[in-house]
């Protein structure tokens, strides 16, 4: 008995984060999460006291895993005219290992989290960047805003990259062009 109860749950998450990503969080009711289970609506509440559960129980650990992220990257010091290859390959490996276990977890936070205590995590993740960003601009006038859009530029980039790519090959290729990008444009900027 045991084992049913727990595929019902896996059931749950599973119909939900598809939901989720299909609809997002406001348009995914605990009414279309029951019947896309084939389980009533007060089974679902055996299982969770409300939608903010399911999407929590979902991206708990990836919160976890990409808070990690943002900390290292404010915390690194590197030179980014020296050793920019250096410090793409290494986001590149620690995005890539995230995105193999999270990729669909990755696209709920920052995608369709809007409803949720999560809703500004993109926000706060573009945030970090433009901090670290702005940063490296010490030389220029006004630097918090192009480090603003910059940042803007690459996490809504990494997005659609999880959106629009199939493999983690055609990711990691995706994201080495962004990057690529990013850093030889941003090496114009802080002279």
């Amino acid at each position: 008995m045991q084992v049913l109860k727990e595929e019902i749950r896996n059931s749950i998450l599973d119909s939900s984060k598809k939901l989720f990503l299909e609809w997002g969080y406001t348009a995914a009711s605990m009414g279309k999460i029951a019947k896309e289970v084939g389980i009533s609506k007060s089974n679902l509440y055996n299982y969770f006291d409300s939608k903010e559960a399911i999407f929590d129980t979902l991206i708990k650990a990836t919160v976890f895993k990409l808070s990690n992220i943002n900390k290292y990257f404010l915390d690194i010091k590197f030179d980014l005219n020296t050793e920019a290859d250096v410090f793409v390959q290494e986001f590149i490996k620690i995005i890539s290992e995230l995105i193999e276990t999270e990729k669909d977890n990755l696209l709920l936070l920052l995608d369709s989290s809007l409803g949720t205590k999560y809703a500004n995590f993109l926000e706060d993740t573009v945030d970090v960047f433009a901090r670290k960003f702005a940063q490296r601009m010490e030389n220029n006038k006004n630097p918090e805003v192009i480090a603003k859009v910059i940042a803007t530029s690459l996490i809504q980039g990494i997005v659609s990259i999880l959106k629009q790519s199939s493999t983690i090959e055609e990711i990691n290729e995706n994201l080495i062009m962004l990057l690529s990008y990013h850093t030889n444009g941003i090496k114009t900027l802080i002279v």
